[in-house]
């Protein structure tokens, strides 16, 4: 398929799966096509693909080499498409692009995969510069002149990405292992794997890169140390197993830590707060038992946004009830003679038709408490069939999100900060 774009530049690309629940763009090297990516395409299958040929190279038209151009094609062909999130895959050259891509618009691109890739013309090993240079010497190509006259990304752009970064690159590739490293340093959220002798040619057709691009997908990781892991647990994933042995996201950041580390044995992780199968939101887990002591002493705080039904009287306030649970119907109930406090804090952030959008606090964490508090007061949850019987919404996902987080580092003792964003009026829109 071809589109031509609001610059004027024709491209090439070819899409599969039109699902685009979860979309992957896919980036080649410099001389290279699409097909640099066939390999990948059916063990891909489950998600929503575009493999697009960058200007001057494979089916799309000439045009002036540069990467914040084809970084500039890209974004537009998104447009096209109207994809406004994506993940990208970028293998050599097409890293660069890729890196380019997420500094056009901080929220377009949620996952980067950077196989082999430098952010600087310094990144480059000596003998792999004098390789280039002799090619370029002998052939005037306009494809060795761009590697050596660009990139020139700085520390500042680096640090300025938003992007989830998962970093592949090997003792033998033709990137300095240092420049490497440097993105991971530079970059906020990354992952980082070493494939060891692999060569620069060969980091695109590997199973190791297949399987990290699959399990890097399968979760949403927003903050990742020796430490401390935060990950976003979507609607309908139970926090911990239960008796019916259902997937859950705890033993879904184990098998990742596991395949990530190499880890022959049982790897260690502590849930430190759990969420409601029915509710979305950043979770905490920690790496060590010490991390979980430090983390439990100092319990995480969340910042919840919640859309309810009717407008609040008053646009703010704190709700205290006496809560027990009840075992059997697994839902809360005002107990005064043996019930425990539960303190809840709404803020109204907006309100839409006969709803609100709500922050949400609280200083305990009783079982339903959100949930049962805001029905208490006459503003039961969206979606939540529970706590309001004639909900209007049939889908399984309630209006209650767990989007910031903040915690005491447990080694550093630095304050860590993580907030993402989600847009719950879509679910009135549906």
């Amino acid at each position: 398929m071809f589109k031509t774009l609001s610059n004027g530049q024709r491209i090439s690309f070819t899409e599969y799966n039109k699902d685009r629940s979860k979309s992957i763009l896919f980036l080649h090297g410099n001389s290279e096509d699409s097909h640099t990516y066939d390999s990948l395409i059916d063990s891909l299958s489950d998600y929503h693909l575009i493999l697009m040929d960058s200007r001057g190279h494979g089916e799309s038209a000439k045009g002036k080499l540069s990467y914040k151009l084809m970084a500039e094609d890209a974004y537009l062909l998104l447009n096209e498409l109207k994809i406004d999130e994506v993940n990208v895959v970028g293998y050599s050259d097409g890293g660069i692009i890729a890196l380019y891509l997420s500094l056009i618009d901080e929220t377009l691109v949620k996952k980067m995969f950077l196989l082999g890739v430098n952010y600087d013309t310094n990144g480059l090993k000596d003998d792999s510069i004098d390789e280039i240079k002799r090619g370029y010497k002998e052939t005037k190509s306009e494809y060795l002149k761009l590697m050596l006259k660009e990139p020139h990304l700085k520390i500042n752009d680096l640090k300025a990405i938003d992007s989830r970064a998962i970093i592949i690159t090997s003792d033998s590739d033709c990137i300095k292992m240092d420049h490497s490293m440097s993105l991971k340093e530079n970059i906020k959220n990354t992952s980082f794997y070493n494939l060891g002798d692999t060569r620069h040619e060969d980091l695109v057709d590997n199973e190791r890169t297949l399987n990290i691009i699959k399990y890097e997908m399968s979760l949403d990781i927003y903050y990742e140390d020796n430490h401390v892991i935060v990950v976003d647990k979507p609607c309908g994933v139970l926090s911990q197993e239960d008796k019916y042995n259902n997937d859950d996201l705890l033993n879904q950041v184990k098998l990742y830590l596991k395949f990530k580390y190499n880890k022959p044995g049982n790897v260690y992780l502590a849930l430190i707060s759990r969420l409601d199968r029915n509710v979305s939101g950043l979770m905490v887990f920690s790496k060590s038992t010490k991390a979980t002591e430090r983390l439990n002493c100092e319990r995480p705080v969340k910042t919840y946004q919640a859309l309810v039904l009717g407008k609040f009287e008053k646009k703010s306030g704190t709700i205290t009830l006496k809560l027990s649970k009840d075992e059997d119907k697994r839902i809360a109930y005002i107990d005064e003679k043996s019930g425990k406090n539960s303190v809840t804090h709404y803020k109204v952030v907006e309100e839409i038709d006969n709803y609100s959008l709500v922050d949400v606090t609280i200083d305990t964490g009783r079982f339903h408490q959100i949930r049962f508090s805001m029905s208490y007061v006459g503003h039961p949850i969206f979606g939540d069939y529970k706590y309001n019987k004639g909900v209007e919404y049939s889908g399984s996902e309630i209006a209650l999100d767990a989007y910031r987080v903040k915690f005491i580092h447990p080694v550093t003792k630095d304050d860590i900060i993580i907030e993402r964003e989600k847009d719950l009026r879509e679910m009135i829109r549906k």
